[in-house]
């Protein structure tokens, strides 16, 4: 069984904390939209049976469901929903009770190359649009979008579930992006105002009906302000994988791991890097997971020559789960998604399994698993 930690970074100065009523639901679910099952005509050409639900939870999928996930083909993948409330369009059944289950496979005409990361896990792009979740946008997700609202440049036979964010009133966070720059290093106040301005006037005519937020000079003034928070500094995370860069280069073999553990620890202490911090959990992750599944690995993407641009790419994906983790503390009833089709991303923010997301004061906290996904052999007596 997966072990836990609790960890607590120095809170986001940036972004003002949203008061909550104390609605929020459970951290592993989110609300969705209504689901109607209707029944294959039979041969003897009886009514079909439906079954419809008006209000449900839906368990975000887990680390299985996204190995097993073929981007190129058509999504089919076990539902699961929770305090179900029958509506009134059920036909020719005897079901009873105000909060109901179920359990079922959905086979979609739709395939998809995003994830949508939320609390718990994930979910594909779309299926959070009746609580009008904020979508924070990286650079490959936008591109997605680019590619796939635009059917001369779409790809493969099938739709995409990314194409759901068409819907009207989708609320599109563009930060991500704008934080990132496409330099390979942090970028500087004009390139950030390019950026939204070069972004802005293709979202807003491949996604018309979306509602950008923060929009205008508010977003390139955030996106300011976010690149000069220490909370969202990666000086540190730069310095330290450049110096453990060195044991990544290939596989460790067995023999080797705890004494490559302790090189990087080392060097943690040295450039004063949290042991929490995702970079180090990267690190830790990629010389314990083996070759053929190592997400961590693939998102260090370590090279001969691995530079300065190369840590700062790599850090950029990371800085985007921790500014998810600092969003759903802070706005516990907006349900914050992080969209990417970065498989490897998605893989390793589902692997951690972080809840708890809680501010008090100026700390952020949340939990973490020691999973066997990302942490084999290890548990939590090696983060104490």
């Amino acid at each position: 069984m997966d072990s836990e930690v609790s960890f607590a970074y120095e809170g986001v100065s940036s972004i003002e904390r949203m008061p909550t009523d104390g609605s929020e639901r459970s951290p592993k679910m989110l609300s969705s939209s209504q689901f109607k099952f209707v029944e294959e005509v039979s041969d003897d050409e009886a009514p079909p049976r439906v079954v419809h639900f008006k209000d449900f939870d839906i368990e975000p999928f887990g680390y299985d469901d996204l190995i097993k996930l073929n981007p190129r083909k058509p999504l089919t993948i076990p539902v699961r929903l929770r305090s179900a409330v029958l509506g009134d369009q059920c036909q020719r059944i005897d079901i009873t009770g105000e909060k109901l289950s179920a359990d079922f496979e959905l086979e979609s005409h739709f395939s998809t190359k995003s994830y949508a990361l939320v609390k718990g896990g994930w979910f594909p792009p779309g299926l959070t649009t009746r609580t009008n979740p904020t979508y924070l946008l990286d650079r490959c997700a936008y591109n997605d979008i680019r590619s796939s609202c635009a059917s001369s440049d779409r790809v493969g036979p099938y739709a995409d579930f990314i194409e759901y964010l068409q819907h009207p009133q989708t609320k599109i966070n563009l930060l991500p992006i704008l934080l990132e720059g496409n330099q390979g290093r942090k970028p500087t106040d004009l390139e950030v105002l390019q950026q939204y301005n070069e972004v802005l006037s293709n979202i807003t005519l491949l996604l018309p009906d979306a509602e950008l937020c923060p929009s205008g000079s508010m977003a390139v003034q955030a996106a300011k302000n976010l690149l000069r928070d220490p909370f969202l500094d990666t000086t540190r995370e730069q310095k330290f994988l450049l110096d453990v860069a060195k044991f990544l280069k290939s596989p460790v073999a067995r023999r080797r791991k705890p004494e490559i553990l302790d090189q990087i620890k080392l060097s943690a202490s040295l450039q004063g890097v949290d042991r929490f911090s995702f970079a180090f959990l990267a690190a830790v992750s990629a010389v314990l997971c083996s070759q053929s599944r190592n997400p961590a690995m693939r998102i260090l993407k370590v090279t001969p020559t691995y530079s300065e641009t190369d840590t700062y790419n790599a850090l950029a994906d990371l800085t985007s789960l921790k500014m998810l983790c600092a969003l759903s503390a802070l706005f516990p009833g907006e349900s914050p998604v992080f969209c990417t089709s970065d498989k490897n991303l998605a893989l390793f923010w589902v692997g951690l399994g972080l809840r708890d997301f809680k501010y008090a004061g100026k700390e952020l906290s949340m939990t973490f698993s020691v999973s066997e996904e990302l942490f084999p052999g290890i548990d939590r007596s090696f983060f104490e």
